[in-house]
Parts: C-alpha cells; sequence; structure tokens
C-alpha cells in the first residue's frame, strides 16, 4: 500500500510539473514594484568611493548590491581574490549582510549592512556600513548615498572610521 501511494504521489507531482509552462517567469505584480518603498528593489552595479571622515577618498571600486523585497540586501565586490596589501596583511573582506528601510513620512532610504575580514587567511574582525540617505532618482534607474563606516578588530577595538559615497545603476 505505501509503495503504490508513493507512486501516486510522485505521479502527480511530475504532472503538475509538466503542466507549467516551460520556461515560465516567475515574477512579482508590477503593482508591487510602484508602492515607493519597493522601488529600491532589484540589482544595483555600485560604484563606492571610501577614505577618511573629511579627508580625501580613494579610487572608486565597483560592486553588486541586492535589495530585497522585505528590507534585507546582500552586497559583493569585485575586490581581487588575492586580497589587498594593508600594514597588517593581505586583506580580503567577504560579503555584506544587511537591511533596509523607507521611511514614508520624509520619503527616505537608510540601509546598513555588515561583512568581515580575513587577513592572511585568518578572521580579523568586522565592518558595520551605515548608509544615512540614499537618493532614488525620478525614473528609478540610479541611485546615490553617502555613508559611515566602522572597522572593528578581532577583539572589538574600532579602527579608525571611514566615510564615502556610492552611486548605484539598476542592472536589466
Amino acid at each position: 500500500m505505501y509503495l503504490r501511494t508513493s507512486h501516486k504521489t510522485l505521479a502527480a507531482l511530475l504532472f503538475a510539473l509538466m503542466a507549467s509552462p516551460v520556461g515560465a517567469e516567475s515574477r512579482a505584480d508590477p503593482a508591487f514594484f510602484n508602492l515607493q518603498a519597493n522601488q529600491i528593489v532589484g540589482t544595483w552595479e555600485a560604484s563606492t568611493r571610501t577614505g577618511p571622515c573629511g579627508g580625501p577618498f580613494g579610487m572608486p571600486f565597483l560592486a553588486f548590491t541586492v535589495f530585497h523585497a522585505g528590507g534585507t540586501l546582500t552586497e559583493t565586490n569585485m575586490a581581487p581574490l588575492a586580497g589587498v596589501p594593508t600594514p597588517f596583511g593581505q586583506a580580503i573582506r567577504g560579503p555584506a549582510f544587511g537591511t533596509w528601510s523607507y521611511d514614508r513620512r520624509n520619503r527616505t532610504r537608510t540601509a546598513q549592512m555588515r561583512f568581515n575580514w580575513f587577513v592572511n587567511g585568518l578572521y580579523h574582525g568586522y565592518q558595520q556600513i551605515q548608509f544615512d540617505r540614499i537618493e532614488l532618482d525620478p525614473d528609478s534607474s540610479s541611485l546615490s548615498g553617502t555613508f559611515s563606516a566602522t572597522r572593528n578588530f578581532i577583539d572589538g577595538r574600532p579602527a579608525i572610521p571611514n566615510c564615502g559615497d556610492v552611486v548605484m545603476s539598476r542592472t536589466p
């Protein structure tokens, strides 16, 4: 009896899969993106500059940021896989995870994210980034913002804070 029921269940599942259109896209209702808060949802290519607060920013580096519906985000950058030389050794940062929010009262967006640092292959601490304000252009194809960043060493001591700016373009 159990074997026969399993075959029936499997056959029903296969039939349901075959009945769905091959290659059909799964997209959110377009009305979802018309909500002011959700216009940021999607994948963005970012050009980011960072440096000492009040001081000159360095050369821009590229990253991809995904703002997910519901207020979470993920980010990865295009830093060299071998890392970059620092006074501590060869530093590599991991991907970032965070949250974003929209305030309907003043129509502003903010975000924060965190990622880990590794030096010479060993965990070396983490960095938190706070976007004070994210501005979305009227046609929702680009956004810009400024941020402050605090890196903490493995023992919790803060390093010198950084600041920066970012310009993002929506990717297709």
